[in-house]
């Protein structure tokens, strides 16, 4: 639930060349939509109001992989249900109003 209020989706981009323009390509349908975005065979990219935010963020992207990949090594692991992820989204929702407004 905490990654789905603080972080939001991660999307997958598809694989680009490094180096090339293939990457922004690659990520320019989700770099408006999300500030966590898996690349697909580089590793991973995160996005804030500063360095310092986009750092945190990648901080819980990398603890969150490590905590799943535990997850999964004891079995499967069941997906929230989409009713409750539509409530953490309304929370991530108003937690950003309150952030942004506030002075």
């Amino acid at each position: 639930p905490e990654v789905v209020i603080t972080l939001g989706g991660i999307p997958t981009a598809p694989y680009a060349t490094p180096g090339t323009e293939e990457v922004p390509e690659a990520i320019r349908d989700f770099i408006q939509d999300y500030d966590a975005i898996l690349l697909s065979r580089h590793g991973a990219m995160t996005v804030g109001r500063d360095v310092r935010d986009a750092y945190n963020k990648m901080e819980k992207l990398e603890h969150t992989a490590r905590v799943i990949l535990a997850a999964r090594l004891q079995g499967p692991v069941e997906p929230i249900p989409a009713a409750e992820v539509e409530k953490l989204r309304d929370i991530a929702a108003k937690y950003k109003a309150q952030v942004y407004c506030s002075p």
